[in-house]
């Protein structure tokens, strides 16, 4: 039972880890690819 909690944490661990874990780098990769999507919509029009 142990090494099934251990592989996996969405039942036992805390909400606000589990948030630090998988909310966070999803928000920075969705900023990242909106920055980028600007980015090169600027230096398309550009052309």
């Amino acid at each position: 039972m142990n090494e099934q909690a251990a592989a996996n944490p969405l039942g036992t661990e805390r909400v606000g880890k589990l948030m630090i874990r998988y909310a966070i780098p999803s928000i920075i990769s969705i900023v990242v690819n909106s920055l980028y999507n600007m980015v090169d919509q600027i230096f398309s029009g550009k052309l």
